[in-house]
């Protein structure tokens, strides 16, 4: 094991508290504790005033990263596991404290990006070319934002033009397997109104065969302020992408010899699969009020086309899948720091078999919710009390409240504890699947409801060490699952529960000025039992250790040098420990920029150890790769 976890949690435990009891002096807010963010509380607050459970990936560290994607931006983040099945486009999958994909909540803007097919987020076709910053909050959060967000939630906040004046950003890369990085970010801004446009252009040839990747992006903010009667604003964007499905690459058995033959780590078992994706956004957005009341009203819609085909003779695909959302959303916040509001969208769903024209699923829902925060503040306390009903034509209505407790008795000391419900709600496909390919729905699903809390430590030292420490727990019941009955047809039923329970730790030092490190650990344990069994057994997927390491240094002269580390304990492939072992793992990346001027020249390296491993088993990973590139910033 990379470091005994009872050794490091017991040692990590002494430091915090050793700190908490120290007396220390007020000073500057250290890492993340000066950002405001929105999304803990639908409202602007500072993360220093928020729980532990609350972290914030900002710009400058997006760009010290060297990430193409939403999901490179965040593997590195304190409580978070990202799922990779490959290198630019292939999917990018999400899951917090343990819980699943299909139980975290990603958002743009407070508008949710997951498949209402599948439930699930994919990261990578969310490049980092508009964001702003990114707020994570780790644990339910249903009780503001309803369905899936039982894990927690992970919202993108896009970029605004800020400056009174036109600029413009060009930024163009070249890496490893023939990928090219071309972005053009426009920004202007006058006393009323406000531009923000963003276009790209990403491709790859891919490191296994049939995975080549080629997208366009396209977003934009336009926003006029009027004064008295209020604000309006203007979002969408327009994603286009193809990208090679190599398939699963895994180890066989020669069932004449016994031995098991290993496939080239480039072979590519679907040669000719292929999936283009197609995504459009636009939200409308209207604000009036000041710092004691503010209104918002939100008109939103979004329809995600995408085509599956595989001209394979032996199984010919050819699948059209449609989801379409409208919705509107109205917020008020008043006095007392109260906030109301309610939200009301309607899903549709297509799904059809192009080569025989036959539409599997075409079926629709209606989703009204309201919801009701209030913050009452008794220095050095500070309570959050929150609630959400969501009443869903397809499995009824869910009541989830969240309580969360901040005890700051000095500036540099804080205590937290937060106890929330949160719910996944089954999707269409769990829902409506006809008997078709051996698989049928069940519209009698009920959505998977977990009860989770957690207790947080953090304390500043001066402005040189900012310490976090975690406990938390999660049970979860109700989980949808998918078992073949005894007429032979895989079916989904509410039949299983399971729990997870860990540490997360995290510590931010400022060694000297322009030289800071970044050291985080979580340790997670995550089992589940089926309706009947009375023993609980490790849930697959769930490496017990996480750490991630990180040292930035910057000087006077625009040089910025950033050196990163991953470990990741073993993990399996099937509940129990069993299948097949995915061995643990140790990545080191860097990334060296220098500017001069308003032009910036930079190159990042990947696993420069050359270290050959899978976060899901059957698609490995490449081993070492580069990226470099050129940024040029230039306005009026």
């Amino acid at each position: 094991m990379f470091l005994g976890k009872k050794n490091l949690v017991l040692i990590s435990t002494a430091i915090l508290l050793a700190f908490g009891l120290a007396w220390g002096e007020e000073s500057v807010y250290m890492g993340d504790l000066g950002v405001i963010v929105i999304t803990p509380t639908r409202g602007p607050r500072m993360v220093k005033d928020l729980p532990t459970n609350v972290s914030v990936i900002t710009r400058e560290e997006i760009a010290e990263s060297g990430a193409q994607n939403v999901g490179e931006v965040l593997k590195n983040s304190l409580g978070v596991k990202i799922r990779r099945y490959g290198t630019l486009g292939a999917s990018s999958e999400i899951a917090l404290r343990c819980c699943s994909a299909y139980q975290t909540l990603v958002m743009v803007d407070g508008r949710s990006v997951n498949s209402i097919a599948d439930g699930l987020a994919d990261l990578s076709q969310f490049s980092i070319d508009n964001i702003e910053r990114i707020e994570v909050v780790r644990g339910p959060a249903s009780a503001l934002y309803g369905a899936n967000a039982l894990g927690g939630v992970v919202n993108i906040i896009t970029r605004e033009a800020k400056e009174e004046k036109v600029i413009a950003d060009v930024n163009f890369g070249l890496g490893s397997f023939g990928t090219q990085i071309s972005r053009l970010n426009f920004a202007t801004r006058d006393a009323n109104i406000k531009a923000y446009f963003t276009m790209s252009n990403n491709t790859s040839d891919g490191w296994r065969k049939n995975s080549a990747y080629d997208n366009h992006n396209f977003t934009g903010r336009l926003a006029y302020d009027a004064g008295k009667i209020g604000k309006f604003e203007l979002r969408g964007g327009y994603h286009r992408g193809k990208l090679g499905l190599p398939g699963v690459n895994y180890k066989i058995i020669d069932w004449i010899t016994g031995e098991k033959i290993i496939f080239d780590e480039r072979y590519a078992s679907a040669p000719n699969h292929n999936q283009e994706d197609e995504k459009e956004y636009a939200v409308l957005e209207y604000s009036n009020g000041g710092e004691n009341s503010k209104l918002l009203l939100r008109v939103y819609g979004s329809d995600d086309e995408k085509r599956d085909q595989n001209p394979d003779p032996d199984w010919p695909t050819d699948d059209f899948y449609e989801n379409i959302t409208r919705g509107v959303e109205v917020q008020l916040d008043t006095l007392y720091r109260i906030t109301l509001g309610m939200d009301v969208h309607q899903d549709k769903y297509r799904q059809r078999n192009e080569i025989n024209s036959q539409t599997i699923i075409s079926e629709k829902t209606l989703n009204e919710s309201v919801f009701l925060q209030e913050t009452l503040s008794l220095k050095p306390v500070t309570a959050i009390l929150g609630a959400r009903y969501d009443h869903h034509s397809a499995y009824g209505g869910q009541m989830n409240p969240s309580l969360s407790l901040i005890y700051q008795p000095r500036e540099y000391l804080k205590i937290s504890f937060n106890l929330a419900r949160g719910f996944r709600a089954p999707t269409f496909c769990d829902l409506y699947w006809p008997d078709y390919l051996g698989y049928l729905g069940n519209p009698d699903l009920k959505p998977e409801k977990a009860w989770a809390y957690d207790l947080g430590f953090e304390h500043q030292l001066g402005n040189l060490l900012l310490s976090r420490l975690t406990l938390f727990r999660t049970n979860i019941e109700d989980l949808i699952e998918w078992a073949m009955d005894p007429s032979f047809i895989w079916m989904p039923s509410n039949v299983a529960k399971a729990y997870s329970q860990g540490v997360e730790v995290e510590f931010i030092h400022q060694i000297m000025p322009g030289l800071s490190q970044n050291i985080n650990y979580t340790y997670l344990h995550s089992a589940g039992r089926k309706e009947g069994e009375d023993k609980y057994e490790i849930a697959p997927y769930k490496p017990h250790n996480r750490v991630n390491y990180r040292i930035n240094y910057t000087n006077n002269f625009g040089l910025n040098i950033s050196l990163m580390t991953e470990y990741i304990s073993e993990q399996w492939s099937a509940r129990g420990e069993t299948g097949d072992k995915l061995p643990d793992y140790f990545l080191l990346n860097t990334r060296i920029a220098q500017r001069i001027r308003n032009l910036e020249a930079y190159i990042s390296l990947d696993n420069i150890l050359d270290k050959k491993y899978q976060t899901v088993f059957g698609y490995p990973m490449p081993g070492r790769t580069i990226m470099a590139g050129i940024s040029w910033k230039f306005g009026s």
